[in-house]
């Protein structure tokens, strides 16, 4: 019986590392089709002026996790899930915001734009968050 468990666990480590896989092939030629659907100059227009850009950014750290925490005032729930609302709202959108700027045909620079810095700025805050974790350990 223990040989067949065994053999089951590598079974699924093997698919999940198949999928895995997949996932980031898939992953790359979304994000290389969205790259070539981006004007350059739409993407330097968007640069020069990052208005949009800090717009998006002060939502998505400030206006979002606000919103996040009044549901869960309003919603009543534990502190545990509010604390965990309040975080996915904090993370960064990713590639789905990309794609879905490029089906409804808005402004697909100033949403790549917006993903990179977000995707940034919350790297970046993760890791001055899990310096001051370690620095309170020690």
């Amino acid at each position: 019986m223990d040989g067949r468990r065994r053999r089951a666990a590598a079974s699924r480590a093997a698919e999940m590392d198949f999928l895995g896989a997949l996932n980031l092939v898939l992953l790359f030629m979304l994000m290389t089709g969205l790259g070539c659907a981006i004007d350059y100059s739409a993407l330097r227009t968007v640069l020069r002026k990052p208005r949009g850009v800090a717009v998006g950014l002060l939502s998505q750290f400030v206006v979002l996790p606000a919103l996040a925490a009044g549901v869960a005032t309003v919603a009543g729930l534990a502190d545990v899930f509010a604390v965990g609302l309040v975080v996915m709202c904090c993370c960064p959108g990713g590639a789905i915001s990309n794609v879905l700027c490029l089906f409804f045909q808005v402004d697909i620079a100033l949403s790549v734009a917006c993903t990179a810095a977000s995707s940034s700025r919350s790297t970046a805050a993760w890791h001055r968050a899990l310096g001051a974790l370690r620095a309170c350990k020690s």
